[in-house]
């Protein structure tokens, strides 16, 4: 039999990316994780849960040189903000959007970024894959912003 623990590690070396309530990121979960180029990538989903339903949910990108993700060498940007790109992202949304699990894949030979993520019109309650791609360029630009 198993014994889960909420809190295994009791210091979380990543609480600081959480934001405060009502914030973009108040809440993440299931970040993936690729490294390009010597720089190392989280790509965490996110939602204001605390604003009540329909919760707004976004994909982040955090970047670091260190594979530890540490709070002075690290930035989290906003990559992906459902609200504002849902009929892009599933078109002829019926209601709010859901986004979940983002899984990135680097293929150097051509210089782009994978990013497969969950989606789901909440109207239906389907949960289907996303891709979205960016080159090394736009996810410069993302974490000057």
């Amino acid at each position: 039999m198993s014994k889960i623990e909420v809190h295994r590690f009791p210091v979380n070396p990543l609480k600081y990316f959480n934001g405060s309530k009502g914030s973009w990121n108040e809440s993440l979960f299931c970040p993936g994780y690729v490294q390009i180029e010597g720089v190392h990538y989280l790509f965490p989903a996110a939602s204001t849960y605390s604003t009540g339903f329909p919760y707004r949910q976004y994909i982040g990108i955090i970047s670091s040189n260190s594979p530890f993700f540490r709070e002075n060498v690290s930035r989290l940007k906003k990559l992906i903000d459902g609200p504002l790109e849902k009929s892009l992202i599933i078109p002829h949304i019926k209601s709010e959007i859901a986004l979940d699990t983002p899984a990135p894949l680097w293929k150097a030979e051509e210089g782009k970024l994978f990013l497969y993520y969950s989606v789901m019109d909440r109207a239906d309650g389907v949960w289907k894959i996303a891709l979205t791609t960016f080159d090394r360029q736009e996810l410069e630009q993302v974490m000057m912003r």
